[in-house]
Parts: structure tokens; sequence; C-alpha cells
């Protein structure tokens, strides 16, 4: 039996007896009534018995279905709490720096004095993909460094919604998953732990802790390693101190079981070659490269042409020339190159600028030193009299005509004739000398040389 016909069942057994002990006192058309009330009940739960869903009983009753809700956009249910809980202190309704606010859709298209913060039609060029994408240690990555830091399942909602094209409406085919209560969870716990900054633990689905094994090879090797920051599974790695003797084979049995891990790696000054290049294309959280003075190629940088997260990369001092532009040019995430002294050429160079406006490129070139202020016109507070100088187009050298030529034609130190160039100013008056040593003696004492003033 059913439970909506043992409920059926219930409320007839239970109400018949009641109606038949008082059935002496009771009037015939209550009874009647009552008897109707019962066989409408039995009517209905015989009506709805064996309706499966809140919509069939619904229907069943004659009422309305009820509405049926959108479902939420990516934007509502992921990017927005990401970006409430991470950057609307300092981007929010009441705090804009760089005068950039992304409290609303249309502030963040209009973006600050940087540009737009998110560029639909060139999604790899928007601001807020290039800034999250730099090493935390990089002055222009974002959040700051000591600030709280995106989470590894924040970066990748955040970073998949801004590489396609940061649509406001509808959902995100291939979206990572993503619960906007993890972070307002994490908000939370934030607001009342006592925790710096800077601390956030990876997500469950983020890169494992690496192994120890590995590190210690690393330690062992004197290669430096250390977290990019606290409690981040991700490694920054730096072979300076035993550069000159890396190779390929050294570097692929030391860096490959880090594969998951390595997101800031120092080449630099190594023997390396394009090998290692083709090993590191497969390293997912690779974010900044340093490569000067080494032996990559094009085609190595070819193998990372596709690198979803390489940032920064460092191609200096290496003789790489315009042959490596159409790799570089093929970076999704490339936000900073140093390429000084890489044999690229001007046409080159501008060939990068100008498909890649957003790129911040350092070619070594020292740019044009801008003026910070320029002297004006000299005006004279009072009125000069007759005098002017004459250009030495004139013929006479430059010489003073009028109230500023001197008042004597012959020297009072030598006798010589004067020359209107050594001229100084005394008493009112414009006193020439043959040459510069004679206004020394004069100024020494000027009354004896007064009276021979011709």
């Amino acid at each position: 039996m059913s439970s909506s016909g043992f409920s059926r069942r219930g409320v007839q057994l239970g109400l018949w007896p009641f109606v038949a002990v008082l059935g002496g006192t009771l009037a015939l058309g209550a009874a009647l009534a009552v008897g109707a009330w019962l066989c409408f009940v039995d009517g209905a739960i015989e009506s709805l018995a064996g309706r499966e869903s809140t919509e069939d009983i619904r229907a069943a009753l004659g009422e309305p279905a009820a509405p049926v809700l959108p479902e939420p956009s990516t934007y509502d249910a992921a990017i927005r709490p990401i970006l409430d809980a991470k950057c609307a202190g300092c981007h929010g309704g009441e705090k804009q720096k760089g005068e950039l606010s992304l409290a609303t859709r249309e502030a963040m298209q209009a973006g600050g004095k940087h540009g737009p913060a998110v560029d639909a039609t060139m999604p790899r060029l928007g601001l807020m993909l290039a800034r999250i994408s730099l090493p935390v240690d990089d002055d222009d990555h974002m959040p700051p460094g000591e600030e709280d830091q995106l989470t590894a399942e924040e970066l990748a909602v955040l970073r998949h919604w801004l590489e396609q094209g940061a649509p406001f409406e509808g959902r995100l085919a291939g979206s990572p998953e993503f619960h906007a209560a993890g972070v307002e969870q994490a908000s939370a716990g934030r607001a009342g732990s006592a925790e710096a900054p800077g601390k956030s633990a990876p997500a469950a689905d983020g890169p494992p802790a690496a192994d120890a094994s590995a590190l210690a090879a690393l330690q062992q090797a004197l290669v430096h390693v250390q977290p990019l920051s606290e409690g981040s599974p991700l490694l920054w790695i730096d072979f300076a101190a035993v550069a000159s003797t890396l190779d390929d084979a050294r570097a692929r049995q030391l860096l490959a079981p880090l594969a998951l891990q390595v997101a800031d790696l120092s080449l630099a000054r190594s023997p390396v070659g394009d090998p290692t290049l083709e090993l590191l294309a497969g390293f997912p959280e690779l974010r900044r490269l340093d490569v000067r003075a080494t032996r990559v190629g094009a085609a190595g940088l070819t193998a990372l042409s596709k690198h979803s997260r390489l940032a920064e990369l460092v191609i200096s001092q290496n003789p790489l020339g315009d042959g490596c532009l159409d790799a570089l040019l093929s970076m999704p995430a490339l936000a900073r190159l140093h390429a000084w002294r890489a044999d690229l050429s001007p046409e080159g160079l501008a060939r990068l600028r100008a498909a890649r406006p957003g790129l911040l490129l350092d070619d070594g070139a020292v740019p044009p030193s801008a003026a910070l202020e320029a002297e004006t016109e000299v005006k004279f507070t009072k009125p000069v009299g007759a005098a002017e100088i004459v250009p030495p187009s004139a013929g006479n050298g430059g010489a003073l005509q009028g109230s500023l030529a001197p008042a004597n034609t012959k020297c009072p130190v030598s006798g010589a004739p004067v020359v209107a160039k050594f001229s100084i100013v005394h008493e009112g008056r414009v006193i020439g000398f043959c040459c510069p040593e004679c206004p020394k003696q004069f100024w020494a004492d000027p009354a004896k040389f007064l009276d021979r003033l011709q």
C-alpha cells in the first residue's frame, strides 16, 4: 500500500468511530455534512496518490508551476566572489589605486590610468591577465606580494574567464570547477585570523607538494630553491652558484621530478640549450624563466611558444636575431620580455611593440631624456635705454653700443685700447679694459685708477 493510500485510510478509520459515538446526538444534516467532507478528502487524496513531484501535485491542484530560476552566469557565480575577496580592498567602490575600479562591469571595461582591466577583443592583452600571471615577487604582480594571494583554484578560474574574453553573461563551457561558497568561507576565515597576508594554503586541486628527495637533490647540488611564497607548493629555483657546470642532461635530472612545482627558474649563464627549453614546455606552472647568456635558440623558444602561463622571459645576451620573433609573439601569457643584446633588429623590435602594445620590452636602449624644465625668455625688470647687443653677423663681433658701451677708450690699468667684451660696471659707469687680467687689478683698488679713465 502506498503512503498516500495509508494516509487516506487512516483518516477514514479515525473519523468514522467519532461520528458513530456522537450519532445519537448529532442531527442528521450534520452527519451528512461530515460524510460529505470525508468523501471530499478521500477523493482529493485519491487524486494526489502516486504523484511523485511537487510539480505534479501543483498541476493536480490547479496551481501555477513554480518559476524556473535562470542559472547564474560564470561571472556572477565565480568571478565576482574572487574579485570581492582578493581585489576590492584596493580596486573597489571606495578605493581605486591606479584609478582602476573592479566594482562594476562598466568600471572594469573602462579601466584605469594604465588601460582597461579586460579586453574582450584581444583577451591576451588584458591588463588583469598580465598582472595575475607575473611572479609574486614582481613589482607589477597583482595582488601585491604582501597581500593575500589567489589560490591555485581561483587563479585557474579567473585566467580561464579572462582568456575567453571576460564575458559577463552566460556560463563558460569547460570552466574549471569553482564554488563561490569556498571564497566566502575563506574570506570569513581571513577576517577572523591573525595569520599574515600572503599565506594562503594551496587549493586541494592545486599542484601537489614537491618530492622531498628531489628538493634534497637540488640542495646537495648547491642549487638555490625555496617556495614562491610561504605555504605555496610552487618553487623558485636558481642555478647561479653552479651555472658553469650545468648542462642539458643535468638540468633534466634535477628539474624533471619537479615539473609540477617549478614557477620561477633561472638558468642564466649556463651552457644549457634547446633540449632544456623543450623539457620546460611541459612545466605547467612556469611563470618566469631566465636563460640569459646560455645556448638557447629559436627552436627552443618555439617549443615554449604555446606555454599558457609563461609571463616573464629573459633572453638577453643570446644571439637569437629576428628568427625568434614568431615564437615570442605566439606566447599567449608573455607580459615582460628582457631582450637586450639579443641581436633583435630595430625593425624586429618595432614589430614586437606593434603586435603586443601591452608587452613590457627591455631592449637595453636608453630612452631620450625629457627636459624637466626650460628657461623662459629673459625679460629686463627696468628699461635699458638705447643700448643693444649687436649680433656677430653685423661684423663687429657683438660689440656693445649705446649706454652699455664703455665710457673710456683706453684701459685705466695698462693704457692700451679698450676691448668691449672686457667691461665692468662701477658706480653706474661702464668701464672697459684691454684684457681679462686688468679688471682684477682695478677691483683691488678702484680709486687708484679712476683718474686715468679717458
